[in-house]
């Protein structure tokens, strides 16, 4: 079980090829992290399906947001890494492995299977409005190499039935659906395939 004190997670992750690198949530890096949330705060509204970021999102008020990924990195609810390029100068999203036990207090199961029957984790991704196009499916492989090669879990990336590009080009893949998720509070749907 990987959320727990046991648990060791990888400190980072590396890509030359796609000159980027992965490392845990660090305050340091929080006025380029606000820069690449507010680029991206339409997407990431329909990523979160919530008014998250408003418009009026203030750097502080992300710099205090990362402090809560660092407490569950801490906690190990959950682990939350900042993507950059690999001089760690621009910031290109964020990743998140969590756990997937807790769906039922959020959501009801409407297709396919219990997450936690099935799957470790549920990787929550996003990368910013200038990259995205370029680099999305191509990170998903690298992800899915990282998950099966170095934290040795069966996980799913997450998507939404409001992000039409990703599920796109998710179907063109041919990734399994793992299960379809219908929020509680919104009725937006979370849908998890495999990786």
């Amino acid at each position: 079980m990987i959320f727990a004190p046991e648990f060791n997670p990888p400190e980072t992750a590396t890509s030359e090829r796609l000159n980027l690198v992965l490392f845990p949530t660090n305050q340091d890096y929080s006025d380029s992290d606000y820069e690449a949330v507010m680029e991206s705060k339409e997407f990431l509204r329909n990523w979160s399906q919530s008014s998250w970021p408003e418009d009026s999102f203030t750097a502080q008020e992300n710099h205090d947001d990362l402090k809560l990924h660092i407490d569950d990195n801490h906690t190990h609810r959950a682990y939350g890494y900042m993507i950059y390029t690999s001089d760690k100068k621009r910031c290109l999203g964020s990743l998140y492995v969590n756990p997937v036990h807790t769906w039922p207090q959020y959501h009801d199961l409407i297709e396919g299977e219990r997450p936690e029957e099935v799957l470790d984790a549920r990787i929550d991704f996003w990368l910013r409005d200038s990259v995205r196009e370029d680099l999305e499916m191509i990170f998903v492989y690298f992800i899915a190499d990282w998950m099966r090669e170095v934290w040795k879990i069966k996980a799913a990336i997450v998507s939404r039935d409001s992000l039409t590009e990703r599920n796109e080009w998710i179907e063109d893949l041919n990734l399994p659906l793992v299960c379809k998720l219908k929020s509680k509070t919104t009725g937006g749907l979370t849908l998890l395939y495999k990786i």
